[in-house]
């Protein structure tokens, strides 16, 4: 009996090693498959573009090719083959561009794709000739850019782009300064040179915005204790400043004392027209007011800058303080 028992145990142990063999078996081939199988979505990279017919295909390429950048003109920039559902129906997965997205926040913004072919293929031939030299000589060029008929600040103006995380957006329909709106079919040669320098300064806002946020709080921080320091907040002009302003026209000097290098509006209050003139200036925005300085920064040097002027000590000490990033960031030496 004992003999029939040992019998039994030594056949189930020699049959769950079998058994033990065959899992572990199965399981280095399910692994070895596995390894085979190359991740859907996860190492495609979707930036790359590659070589294709037709002017904007050729163009799109090049500027892949010669400056590792991307551009689109739909924010689908691709699409994947994931399978089939329960149904058997294909499973499509479509790549978009996050347009909007920054690192803290996600906004909507307001934009329309453009259909006019022949405006995309200036686009992107002025972004080819043009920006990217001025981008690679600057020492930043974006991951990708999405050129769109208009890019939209407001309901009713159209700016040159915007710049999130990911993307650049280039409006190709801009307003100038008169209000109207003007396709970049028709810009001429100074208006291309301005096209150029906007592009440019998406770039600078979005490194200085997200790389040095210490240093504009600083800046921000100065402009804040001058105004508070002046009894005036919002317009300096409307509530609080020199009273002369009311009766007199605005001019320039009456913001550069108060550390601004322009106005953002100008206006006449009518209300007393017939006694005396009372204007109104209302204060650019922080955003405005340091792109002001960064514009500044790159058309005149230190010393240029410190002889026109010099009789404002805030607007120097501001100018001090922007420069210093710049520099700090490589866009000026």
């Amino acid at each position: 009996m004992c003999e029939q028992m040992q019998n039994m145990l030594n056949f189930n142990n020699r049959t769950m090693k079998k058994l033990l063999y065959v899992v572990v078996a199965l399981l280095f081939a399910a692994c070895s498959k596995e390894d085979d199988l190359t991740p859907t979505g996860l190492v495609k990279d979707w930036m790359a573009i590659q070589p294709g017919e037709g002017a904007w295909n050729e163009m799109a390429y090049e500027i892949y090719r010669d400056y590792g950048c991307s551009v689109f003109k739909n924010d689908t920039i691709g699409r994947e083959f994931r399978g089939l559902d329960a149904n058997g129906d294909s499973i499509i997965y479509y790549e978009t561009l996050k347009v909007g997205y920054s690192i803290e926040t996600y906004s909507v913004v307001d934009f329309t794709l453009c259909r006019d072919e022949a405006k995309l293929v200036e686009g992107i031939r002025m972004l080819r000739d043009l920006a990217l030299p001025a981008m690679r000589e600057l020492g930043s060029v974006p991951i990708c850019y999405l050129l769109v008929d208009t890019v939209k600040s407001d309901s009713v103006t159209a700016v040159y782009g915007l710049q999130d995380f990911e993307s650049t957006l280039i409006g190709l329909t801009v307003t100038m300064p008169d209000s109207t709106l003007k396709n970049i079919t028709d810009f001429t040669e100074e208006e291309k040179k301005t096209w150029v320098k906007e592009i440019q300064l998406l770039e600078i806002m979005s490194v200085l915005t997200n790389s040095y946020s210490n240093q504009l709080d600083e800046f921000y921080q100065y402009q804040t204790d001058l105004e508070d320091g002046a009894g005036n907040s919002g317009n300096l002009y409307e509530y609080g400043g020199t009273q002369e302003i009311f009766y007199r026209e605005a001019t320039l000097d009456d913001v550069l004392k108060y550390g601004f290098l322009n106005w953002a509006s100008l206006e006449e209050n009518l209300e007393y027209a017939d006694l005396f003139e009372w204007w109104i200036i209302t204060n650019p925005l922080q955003e405005q007011d340091l792109r002001d300085y960064v514009i500044a920064t790159l058309d005149m040097t230190e010393a240029e800058f410190e002889a026109e002027y010099a009789g404002y000590p805030h607007v120097l000490q501001k100018f001090k303080m922007v420069l210093n990033v710049m520099r700090q960031a490589g866009f000026v030496k």
